[in-house]
C-alpha cells in the first residue's frame, strides 16, 4: 500500500513539474442564494497552468468588501483563454459556489 501511494505520488509530482503554474487577478462571485452587492469580491487565484486554451485547476482567496465575513479561500476548475480565466469554484469560508473570471498571464 506504501508502495501505491510513494508511485502515485511521484508520479503527481512528476507531471506537475512538466507544467508552469499560472495566476489569476480578477473578480468573483458568491452564489449563496442571495443577489446583493456582499456577493461580489476581488480575487487572486494560482492556477495549475499558464498556457492558454487549457483546463486548469484554481486555488484562490478572495475579498469581499461588503460581506459580513470578508475573506474566502476557494478550490475548483476552470479554463484558461487569451490573456484570461473563468473559474468555477467552492469557497469554504463564505460556503457556497463561485464563479470567478481574471485576467491571467497566458503565453503562447
Amino acid at each position: 500500500m506504501k508502495k501505491t501511494l510513494l508511485a502515485t505520488a511521484l508520479s503527481v509530482f512528476a507531471f506537475s513539474a512538466h507544467a508552469d503554474a499560472g495566476y489569476s487577478l480578477g473578480l468573483s462571485y458568491s452564489l449563496n442564494g442571495k443577489s446583493s452587492m456582499s456577493n461580489l469580491g476581488f480575487s487572486a487565484k494560482a492556477l495549475t497552468s499558464d498556457e492558454d486554451n487549457e483546463g486548469v485547476g484554481v486555488a484562490g482567496v478572495s475579498l469581499f468588501p461588503w460581506a459580513e465575513r470578508k475573506i474566502g479561500l476557494e478550490l475548483g476548475a476552470g479554463y484558461n483563454f487569451d490573456h484570461s480565466t473563468a473559474a468555477v469554484t467552492y469557497d469554504f469560508i463564505q460556503a457556497a459556489p463561485q464563479l470567478s473570471y481574471g485576467w491571467t498571464d497566458t503565453h503562447r
